[in-house]
């Protein structure tokens, strides 16, 4: 093979790679695409069920006794593993109400947390709106104070009263 050949076969050679590397991109970010309309459509799905069970709720923290009634009780070992798989597997879901304090010890991830505290924040304004701004302030510290050490990133945490998370259902 002369000098010449061998240029045209790397330069060849390199094409190829380049154009497999590019499809690979291509193919990644299509899946991410699809990935987060996926997401937003769960999530769109999970506020539905949220307005449907507001009201339940509303009615349920007027009586001061949200958790003996409401409160699905989830082992909290398991809980990280629940999460990977609504995360993963998007097919059927059912609203799990957790009280907060059974998740204290074990660690969630915190994109995780974040994409909990997006259903919970929906159902929690109108809620805490209604409130005088004094109680409003008391109750958050409370809750803050009682559940977490807050790092700037875990800020929308002190805001909740339990954690709503999407339940995947085998």
């Amino acid at each position: 093979m002369n000098k010449i050949q061998k240029e045209q076969f790397e330069n060849y050679y390199e094409k190829i790679e380049n154009d497999l590397q590019t499809k690979r991109t291509q193919k990644l970010s299509k899946l991410k695409r699809k990935r987060r309309k996926q997401i937003i459509l769960i999530i769109s799905k999970v506020v539905k069920k949220l307005i449907q069970i507001q009201k339940k709720i509303k009615n349920l923290y007027r009586l001061g006794r949200s958790q003996e009634i409401y409160f699905k009780k989830t082992n909290s070992n398991q809980i990280n593993q629940l999460i990977r798989r609504i995360i993963m597997n998007p097919q059927k879901i059912t609203i799990a109400v957790i009280p907060l304090k059974n998740l204290i010890n074990h660690q969630i991830y915190q994109k995780d947390i974040h994409t909990i505290l997006m259903f919970r924040k929906y159902i929690k304004a109108k809620q805490i709106r209604n409130l005088e701004v004094n109680q409003q302030n008391k109750m958050l510290h409370n809750l803050q104070n009682q559940y977490f050490r807050i790092s700037k990133r875990q800020f929308l945490a002190k805001q909740i009263l339990e954690i709503i998370i999407i339940k995947y259902q085998t």
